[in-house]
């Protein structure tokens, strides 16, 4: 009767050790990861708003070309 739950402690604990393992590994792994993202991220938006700032000037309708009131 007591197996079971000694088989279900031991794969508790193994679970955390190779838990504990794996995040020695991983975490700069992850880290790498994250930051390679945000640098994307950062040069995406840039890009924009680069885009952005020079499109604006075409899209404002200048003294000539107002609509006239209604």
């Amino acid at each position: 009767m007591l197996k079971p739950f000694l088989q279900l402690a031991a794969v508790g604990v193994i679970g955390v050790v190779v838990w504990r393992v794996l995040s020695i590994f991983m975490l700069p792994l992850l880290g790498a990861l994250l930051g390679i993202l945000l640098k994307i991220a950062l040069l995406v938006g840039i890009v924009f708003l680069v885009m952005w700032l020079l499109r604006r000037p075409k899209d404002e309708p200048t003294k000539d070309e107002e609509a006239p009131a209604s």
